[in-house]
This record gives C-alpha cells, sequence and structure tokens, in this order.
C-alpha cells in the first residue's frame, strides 16, 4: 500500500511540473485543396496576373489567389497550389527570375462566411515554408468587417525547412474574436509596395498557432519530484518504525 502511494505521489507530482494545456491551431491554410493541383503562369510585362478561380477550402472558407508581375521582364512564375507529389506535398509555390529588376508576389484572399475568432487557436500567426532563393518580404492583413489590421515582415533565408511567426497581439484596430477576412501576401510588403527579386518560395501551412519558441528552462531536478512526494516519503518510514522494519 505504502508502494502505491509513494509511487502515486511521484506521478502526481511530475504530472504537475509537466503538464500543459492542449489548444488546437485555427488553421487558415494548408494547401490541400483543390486537387489536382491548379497550375499557374503570368505573362511578360510588369502589372500581368494570374488569378485563380474561387476555392471553397472548407465550410464557409473561400479562398482567392492572384499572382502579380513586377517589371517589364519575362518571369517564369509558372507554380501550383493545392495537393501535389512535385514538391512531396500540398504547397503554394511561387517562382521568380534570377532578375534584379523584376519579380512577383502573389495576395491569398480567404473570406468567410461567419465571423471567426483567431484568439482560440493560439499566440502566433505562423508561416511554414521551405527554404528561400532569397529574404522575402510578407504581409498579413485582418479585418473583422468594419476595420483592418496590417503587420508586415522580412523572413530569412534558411538551409531548410523553416517558419515565420508574426505575434496575434502585434495586430491592433480589429476585433480578433469576430474576423471576417484574411488577406496574405507572399513576397509582398503592402506599406512599402516592394517585393525581392529571385524568391523562390515554397509556403506549405499558414495557421494561428502554439508553435512558439518556449524559453530555455532546466527539466525539474529530482530534488523537486523527492520534495513533492515527501508525505508519502514520510508514511512509508513511520510504517517501517510502527512493524519494527
Amino acid at each position: 500500500m505504502f508502494k502505491r502511494t509513494l509511487t502515486s505521489a511521484v506521478a502526481i507530482a511530475a504530472m504537475l511540473l509537466t503538464t500543459t494545456v492542449a489548444k488546437a491551431d485555427f488553421v487558415i491554410d494548408t494547401f490541400t485543396t483543390p486537387n489536382p493541383a491548379t497550375a499557374y503562369s503570368v505573362g511578360t510585362t510588369s502589372g500581368s496576373t494570374f488569378s485563380a478561380v474561387p476555392s471553397t477550402i472548407g465550410a464557409g472558407v473561400t479562398r482567392n489567389i492572384t499572382v502579380t508581375q513586377t517589371g517589364n521582364v519575362f518571369i517564369a512564375t509558372n507554380g501550383f497550389f493545392g495537393n501535389t507529389g512535385a514538391v512531396a506535398g500540398a504547397a503554394f509555390q511561387l517562382n521568380t527570375s534570377n532578375s534584379s529588376t523584376a519579380s512577383a508576389y502573389a495576395k491569398l484572399s480567404y473570406t468567410y462566411s461567419s465571423a471567426q475568432n483567431l484568439n482560440t487557436g493560439g499566440p502566433v500567426l505562423l508561416f511554414s515554408f521551405d527554404a528561400l532563393q532569397t529574404a522575402a518580404p510578407f504581409s498579413v492583413v485582418l479585418s473583422d468587417g468594419t476595420t483592418t489590421a496590417t503587420q508586415t515582415g522580412l523572413v530569412a533565408v534558411g538551409s531548410s525547412s523553416t517558419s515565420f511567426a508574426i505575434p496575434l497581439s502585434s495586430f491592433s484596430g480589429t476585433n480578433l474574436n469576430a474576423i471576417t477576412s484574411i488577406d496574405l501576401f507572399v513576397n509582398r510588403n503592402v506599406t512599402t509596395n516592394t517585393s525581392s527579386p529571385d524568391a523562390d518560395i515554397t509556403l506549405r501551412d499558414v495557421r494561428v498557432s502554439q508553435d512558439v519558441t518556449p524559453p530555455s528552462v532546466p527539466a525539474p531536478p529530482v530534488a523537486i519530484l523527492l520534495l513533492a512526494a515527501a508525505p508519502a516519503l514520510g508514511l512509508v518510514r513511520f510504517g517501517r518504525r510502527k512493524i519494527g522494519m
């Protein structure tokens, strides 16, 4: 009996020290629809665009994609979005030329038939993508149907799959509990209206997530677990003395 009490005390102590409350991400897009993938390309002059047919990617969720070329140089912006084996899974891809005077950017717009509470997902808006050819700007515009909030950032070049996060708390001026539309700009700073040339991007996933870098905290010392289990240890010792052990 005493052994079971001791084991339970240690288990409870460990649980109290390590357990965290689970919280489901608010998924914006995983690019798994439409299926098969939709390919696109743009023209050879500045302002050329490709606009995808609006897609229903979930109950009450509509996605529109527009790719716009900047500069009068041909850009091989052939790409795709949706479920495809070309990059071992679903993705949105933007491939620009190596010209220093021209580029392209994409606007991914999501509209919701009912207001969405982004605060149910987590503290950051997280982009997950493959390695970039060059540093590329990203922008996000959230709207509650009346007011908007905009954040921009520059994604650094990585050697492997990586992510880029924007704190949800940095979006001010709109009601995060009642979002009706989300605009994601790939390779575009909407504040300065600039894009990076030679920006090859494969975007895998966008969501409001718990995925943040945790602080560096050492594992709980064994001494703490033993301290938490001290009442049980005392019971064991008392029992042993009482029966002459």
